[in-house]
């Protein structure tokens, strides 16, 4: 999985539940939060980050918890009473793992407020307190199969899940009711070989439950053999967590990846850097520029080799000023020019996001990129097409399907008189002489009505009452369904009557 799935991924997850995740350095420092632990702690997410977890214990707490948690529990859950802000105590449930990011040990930390929960669980009768055992992990599912596939065990969280209460688990073979009939074989043969220690005790594995009402859940187990007195094996205990929304999310995901990789517009992260090195960039980068995603994480291609050198110093001084802004988070370049891999010239569209930390330091540029070549080329010639009719010493009219004027060219405005303002919106007639007659011009709207080229000569009445006789050619444009849009009307003058308005 790649490095922008795994952080996008874990972000979105943080983001979302419920429960506290934190990430510190070994020596207790926050380097990251979620929103759920500031508001169970009661603190900002800038608060936190200037604090260490020994700064959240309360105040009978000893430190001894904190390191026994690093240093002999680490995966395990320990109970801590922490303090708010507001200095009110809680007790948490708190699993760390040491995980490694970028070569630095980290402790990732989840934190559970368990107040409540513990309240209720201190007037449980003492013969539950082996039960209890397994339930103090909150979320998380416990399954006891002996060596012929019965359960013997389940905790609340299984019945939750499976939709079933305890009665009607416990006892039953676990294969035959509880699982897909295409994963049986699968399952059952990964059992028997852990019951015969043929893989590890704590072998992880992802399968499926068909709960109650015949819905599936995914389900990521952690598995143990259970031994008894004599060192026989009786069964094993697997602890499972619901992942199904995870799954579904993560699905989601990858086809959201998917349409980014096969859309035209790139995705980069770029470090506050010299030369700006990538740091992340979409895999459709190849098609862009010709150098691959590795090109740029091994740091052999930086942005800054690709932006032409003529506009590299004006997209340097756009991101200088939009930078200096802290109200700007986001701007977009003027198009620039880049040089692919194989000397070929494309234009570019880029929208810029600034990435601060908590102390407004910019660390990061966030990009979507896009090339715009053709559109610059169309917009090139659509430019000199305009400039060609503006400049034309024809007479240039365009109207709709129902011959109102929309454009007029200044050789129209000076054969006629009239301005742009005053001809569009009007009709062609506001030419009519009166030397047609009316058939003359039935005839000419039937040519054109049936999509065909009408060409002809026409006295038309200037604006100062003045006549003159243009050669006209009256060409239907059409839309990609054959139905008539527009009509392109061409005139040359071909002399001038200078007669008044009687």
């Amino acid at each position: 999985m790649s490095l922008i799935t795994s952080e996008e991924r874990f972000k979105a997850f943080t983001n979302q539940t419920t429960e506290g995740i934190t990430v510190a350095d070994l020596d207790g420092n926050y380097v990251f939060v979620n929103p759920a632990f500031c508001k169970m702690s009661g603190y900002t997410n800038e608060e936190l980050l200037q604090k260490t977890v020994f700064d959240m214990k309360a105040e009978n707490q000893s430190h001894e918890s904190f390191r026994e948690s690093k240093e002999k529990k680490i995966g395990i859950p320990i109970q801590v009473n922490l303090q708010r802000k507001d200095k009110t105590e809680y007790l948490t449930e708190i699993i760390g793992n040491i995980i490694t990011v970028d070569g630095e040990e980290l402790v990732l930390g989840t934190i559970r407020d368990i107040t409540e929960r513990k309240k209720i669980e201190n007037n449980l009768k003492k013969e539950q307190e082996r039960a209890q055992t397994y339930l103090e992990t909150a979320n998380v599912m416990f399954v006891a199969i002996d060596n012929d596939g019965i359960v013997t065990l389940v905790n609340q969280k299984t019945c939750e899940v499976l939709e079933c209460t305890e009665d009607e688990i416990v006892g039953k073979n676990w294969f035959d009711n509880f699982l897909p009939k295409q994963e049986i074989t699968v399952i059952k043969t990964y059992s028997d070989k852990l019951l015969k220690n043929k893989t590890l005790p704590t072998d992880y594995m992802e399968n499926t439950v068909i709960t109650k009402s015949g819905a599936v859940r995914m389900v990521a187990w952690h598995n143990t053999i259970l031994q008894d007195y004599k060192g026989n094996t009786i069964g094993h205990l697997s602890s499972g967590e619901d992942i199904t929304k995870r799954k579904k999310f993560e699905i989601l995901l990858q086809k959201y990846y998917d349409i980014i990789n096969r859309s035209p517009a790139v995705a980069f992260l770029w470090r506050n850097e010299e030369n700006w090195p990538v740091e992340l960039v979409s895999e459709n980068i190849k098609e862009l520029c010709g150098y691959t995603v590795d090109d740029f994480m091994s740091g052999e291609v930086s942005y800054s080799k690709l932006i032409h050198p003529e506009d590299l110093d004006r997209v340097l001084e756009e991101v200088i000023q939009n930078s200096a802004d802290s109200k700007i988070n986001d701007f977009t370049h003027l198009p620039y020019r880049i040089i692919t891999k194989d000397n070929e010239v494309k234009w570019i569209d880029d929208l810029t996001s600034i990435v601060r930390d908590a102390a407004g330091t910019i660390t990061h540029y966030q990009g979507i990129v896009q090339d715009i070549t053709l559109r610059k080329e169309t917009e090139e010639t659509n430019a000199l097409l305009t400039r060609a009719i503006e400049q034309a010493d024809e007479t240039i009219v365009i109207t709709d399907s129902l011959g109102t004027i929309q454009y007029v060219n200044p050789a129209f405005e000076k054969a006629s008189g009239y301005s742009k303002d005053d001809a569009i919106g009007e009709n062609p007639r506001v030419l009519k002489s009166g030397q047609q007659s009316d058939n003359f011009y039935k005839k000419m709207w039937a040519t054109l009505s049936n999509g065909k080229q009408w060409q002809g000569e026409i006295i038309n009445k200037k604006k100062d009452g003045s006549f003159y006789t243009e050669n006209v050619t009256i060409s239907p444009v059409f839309d990609s369904h054959g139905e008539i849009i527009t009509m392109l009307l061409l005139k040359m003058i071909l002399q001038k009557r200078n007669v008044c308005k009687n």
